[in-house]
């Protein structure tokens, strides 16, 4: 199953099959709808594309949580539906789907298609899986992750750092982020906290972590000793020959840094945890990744310090997945499978 080939806990049930999910709509689909049932405590809205091709998203978060998000989103799709309209013609009706911005994921059904970014517990949640806003939109982010394997290689393997590299906030949803920053150990990983999501200080962050899943107290006060530090540019990312993908700061849902590790000519390490993405389904350990937790990351780095076989096939799968499911192509397909069904059944009256 899924769950066996990730090496992690995420389960066969949720590979997030499009075609199933549009067989639970009725053949005709309605249109999103931006009271009722939309007014729960998902940070969601009502996303309209007019037959002119124009978007209209039915609240403007402004100053609040997930603007940011929202923004970046409509240029994705302005950029998608540019890509799609050249390859199928432009559609003639209204087309609408609920987008839920929070990094938790969809919680409700509703007869029209609801979309997110990720779930925190996909064997449980609802709704559809799209590229999550940070891919910016699908050509430039090809053209950025090629620039980045390009530049990687000028890194050969033999002149990088033997290290795992991971940079992170503290949050509230941060405790996987503090077991790895609690290993003590500096020959194999380089790690660290660089400033606070949604506390005043890391410390105040680090003891609430503490005080929540009773870590010990001495955990803490290492982790604040020697594992505060600063930022890593992007760039120097392929100084190291281990990238440690972790579960987001704020909730511990996903976290869009696993998009930004596959082009640096480095191998991937993704810690366990739960929270999927849509590209999640075609990850196979031992051939795209290892996955690691607190209890056998330093092991897992120095079984590929001492196997060239493995290391090869490892580096040989991070950048296949980039180019096979992360690619302009594939970013735009993954919509065009939401798109294609709603362009044939969806109710075109606005």
């Amino acid at each position: 199953g899924l769950a066996w080939l990730l090496g992690l806990s995420w389960h066969a049930a949720v590979a997030n099959d499009v075609s199933q999910y549009f067989r639970s709509l009725s053949p005709t689909i309605a249109q999103c709808v931006a009271t009722g049932p939309l007014r729960t405590n998902e940070l969601s809205v009502c996303i309209y594309v007019t037959p002119d091709g124009a978007i209209i998203q039915s609240d403007d978060f402004k100053e609040r949580s997930g603007s940011g998000k929202q923004m970046i989103m409509d240029l994705m799709l302005r950029e998608v539906l540019r890509a799609v309209d050249a390859m199928r013609g432009a559609h003639k009706g209204w087309l609408s789907f609920a987008m839920v911005y929070g990094a938790d994921g969809p919680r409700s059904r509703r007869p029209y298609p609801v979309i997110g970014f990720g779930k925190i517990h996909p064997a449980v949640q609802p709704g559809l899986l799209i590229p999550n806003p940070f891919f910016v939109n699908p050509r430039w982010w090809e053209t950025f992750t090629d620039g980045l394997y390009v530049h990687a290689q000028t890194r050969p393997w033999h002149t990088k750092s033997a290290k795992g590299l991971f940079r992170g906030a503290c949050g509230p949803g941060a405790k996987a982020r503090f077991e790895l920053l609690s290993v003590r150990d500096t020959e194999h990983l380089d790690v660290g906290f660089t400033k606070a999501d949604g506390y005043d200080t890391v410390q105040d962050c680090v003891f609430a972590l503490a005080k929540e899943h009773r870590f010990k107290r001495a955990d803490a006060v290492y982790l604040l000793n020697n594992k505060v530090l600063p930022q890593v540019p992007q760039n120097n990312y392929s100084h190291y020959r281990y990238l440690i993908h972790m579960p987001g700061s704020a909730t511990g849902s996903y976290s869009r840094n696993l998009q930004y590790l596959w082009s640096h000519g480095s191998i991937v390490l993704i810690y366990r945890h739960e929270a999927i993405e849509y590209y999640y389904q075609w990850l196979r350990e031992g051939e795209t990744h290892l996955a690691v937790d607190d209890t056998d990351i330093l092991e897992k780095i120095r079984w590929v310090e001492a196997n060239i076989t493995l290391r090869k096939t490892l580096l040989k799968g991070a950048r296949t997945f980039q180019r096979k499911y992360l690619s302009n192509a594939a970013l735009v397909d993954r919509w065009w499978s939401i798109l294609g069904p709603l362009r044939e059944r969806q109710d075109t009256r606005p």
